[in-house]
């Protein structure tokens, strides 16, 4: 099966082949290409793009370097942003609905069965080493120059990136000092108002790396939860990740499952996930969350994306420079 590391899960839980993200795009560039060479199915554009979304042999992220897939109806195409919201393709990843739907719902009033509408998106592939520092390095066990999410997150709308010079939280429309209330400030536009990257990597980085925002009680909403240990499902004030979890990030989401408040103004893993820097660690993040909804280990906010099967949010969120 595909549940991998060292937890056991039956056939239901696991997603069948015939959803994975290969055929999919196989018959979806076959339809558009025409009866193609070869076998009849494939065309150059798909051997190129099935090579680069491949697995390896030698384990998680080990095969192709996969592509980058931007939505161009998710209504944040136009800016002030530094960076927009993308996702990560790769047949490593075994979740369900991996493409951000269309929000057909905010230009036609009473639309909600936006899941039935195709998304239209564009995909990055040899074009993928504009977007990422030491591309050719990409793959390697130290690479660790990005921020990647392996669930929604609104990385570059509704965060805010710590300032520890300062002791301040840049949010959208706004600014928190540690200990005290938001204050107003237009100029002020959260994750989205820096270079995308690990700010620990680069100091003059961060885009996209932050904790998220409740925009309605202008307060940081990140869920916290701890194991045992007195291990936090975040390690910084800048909601990374904590690396404690890395030797099996389904620890991770089995802590995150014993967080059951749910948000009233946030959707609730977007409030839980929290930002890796490499993207080998976001794959395995995101196939347990997976695995773990199928589970029953973690529930997902009722609504529009409730996870009621097509409806999961089944997508990894990757902020990437314009």
């Amino acid at each position: 099966g595909h549940c991998g590391s060292s937890r056991p899960c039956t056939e239901a839980h696991a997603v069948p082949r015939m959803t994975s993200l290969g055929a999919f795009l196989a018959l979806s560039w076959y339809g558009v290409q025409g009866s193609g060479i070869g076998d009849g199915y494939s065309t150059s554009v798909t051997n190129a793009l099935m090579s680069m979304i491949s697995r390896g042999s030698g384990g998680t992220y080990t095969g192709g370097k996969g592509v980058v897939v931007r939505d161009i109806l998710d209504g944040l195409s136009q800016g002030p942003n530094v960076g927009v919201p993308g996702t990560f393709w790769s047949n490593d990843i075994f979740s369900i609905s991996q493409m951000y739907p269309d929000r057909v719902d905010l230009d036609v009033p009473g639309v909600t069965n936006i899941y039935d509408y195709a998304s239209v998106g564009v995909i990055i592939g040899s074009a993928m080493s504009n977007l990422f520092y030491d591309y050719d390095n990409l793959q390697s066990d130290s690479w660790g120059w990005g921020v990647f999410y392996g669930h929604d997150s609104n990385s570059l709308d509704i965060r805010c990136r710590w300032i520890g010079s300062i002791s301040m939280y840049d949010c959208p429309g706004g600014y928190i000092l540690w200990g005290q209330t938001f204050q107003s400030d237009s100029t002020k536009l959260g994750t989205g108002g820096y270079v995308v990257g690990n700010p620990y990597a680069n100091s003059s980085w961060g885009g996209g790396a932050g904790c998220h925002f409740d925009p309605v009680s202008k307060t940081i909403d990140q869920i916290n939860a701890y194991d045992d240990n007195g291990d936090n499902l975040v390690q910084d004030a800048d909601c990374q990740c904590n690396y404690v979890f890395a030797s099996n990030w389904g620890d991770w989401v089995d802590l995150f499952g014993t967080a059951t408040t749910m948000s009233q103004h946030s959707l609730h893993a977007d409030q839980g996930i929290c930002w890796v820097n490499n993207i080998r660690d976001m794959i395995l993040m995101q196939n347990w969350l997976w695995w773990s909804f199928c589970a029953g280990i973690w529930t997902p906010s009722s609504g529009l994306f409730s996870g009621r099967g097509r409806e999961y949010m089944g997508w990894n969120e990757v902020p990437v420079d314009r």
